[in-house]
Order: structure tokens, then C-alpha cells, then sequence
């Protein structure tokens, strides 16, 4: 009988020790896991970081390329507002014009201005 229970005892040690060996391995298995998803967080951070800086600057450029071309739109508008009043025969109408003319050229040049202010 005392063989029978130091079997059993010993029965009983083995898969205890097999037990806290599974443990281990699950535990060292699962620290592996973290670390691999940490990695993989991180550099996918990364990516992404570098995309959002990429879309910022191009988006910075694309509007200064949409100023200039509002700024030049404009502008065209102006000289063409100065030409007709140097045209006109009429005196009231050409001084419209060219009032008109300077305060599209000046609201273009104040928006285009702030509009660069802002995408620096």
C-alpha cells in the first residue's frame, strides 16, 4: 500500500510539474505574442505618421497652387475692370471701374495673404 500512495504521489508531482511547464510555456508564449504586437503597433504608428505628414504637406501645396491661381484669376479681372475704364468715354463709369478695379486687386491680395498665412 505504501507503494501504491508513493506512486501515486509521484503521479501526482508529474502532472503538477507538467502543469506549471505548460503554464510556463503559455506564459512565455503569450510575453512572445505582446512583444510581436508591440512591434507591429508601433511600426504601423509610424506608417501612419509618415502618410499624415506626406497628405499635410500636399495639401499645403495644392492650396498655395489654388491661391495662385485666385490670385492670378483675379488679378486678370482687375486689368481687364482697368482697361474698360480707360476705355470708357464716360467720365462716372470710368471712375466705377477703376475703384471697382483697385478693391477687386486689394480683397485678392488680402485673401490670398491670409490664405498663405495660414497654410505656413
Amino acid at each position: 500500500m505504501a507503494t501504491t500512495r508513493k506512486a501515486a504521489s509521484e503521479h501526482v508531482r508529474d502532472i503538477n510539474d507538467t502543469q506549471t511547464d505548460n503554464v510556463k510555456a503559455a506564459a512565455d508564449r503569450i510575453r512572445e505574442l505582446n512583444e510581436k504586437t508591440t512591434a507591429s503597433t508601433e511600426a504601423t504608428a509610424d506608417r501612419i505618421r509618415e502618410i499624415s505628414d506626406r497628405l499635410v504637406e500636399e495639401g499645403r501645396k495644392v492650396g498655395l497652387t489654388s491661391l495662385d491661381a485666385y490670385e492670378k484669376s483675379f488679378n486678370g479681372v482687375a486689368e481687364l475692370q482697368h482697361k474698360l475704364a480707360r476705355n470708357s468715354q464716360v467720365e462716372w463709369i470710368s471712375t466705377v471701374l477703376d475703384a471697382q478695379a483697385d478693391f477687386t486687386r486689394s480683397v485678392t491680395e488680402a485673401y490670398a495673404s491670409a490664405g498663405r498665412e495660414l497654410l505656413k
